[in-house]
């Protein structure tokens, strides 16, 4: 049963991601993506995001404006129980 569980939660984690990964245009993906694998997201910040907008190749201001909307659409999935169809 544990299994059972384990294996349906994976499966609406993915579902989540998914549904994030379709709201989001590439170059915020690629914004959330990279902040996240760059340490951005860590305490204290491994780089910056002057540091995550030239590993991208964008301005600092285009960078964070991509994040801000990732973010955005990341909380309300998460927060509004907008979940995606199909739930188990």
């Amino acid at each position: 049963m544990a299994q059972r569980q384990r294996e349906r939660t994976i499966r609406s984690l993915f579902k989540l991601q998914d549904a994030l990964r379709e709201e989001l245009t590439d170059r915020q993906w690629e914004s959330l993506e990279t902040a996240y694998s760059a340490g951005y997201f860590e305490w204290p910040r491994e780089v910056s995001g002057e540091e995550v907008a030239a590993l991208i190749g964008v301005s600092q201001p285009t960078f964070n404006k991509h994040l801000r909307v990732a973010e955005r659409s990341a909380f309300r999935l998460l927060l509004d129980h907008e979940y995606p169809d199909g739930d188990d």
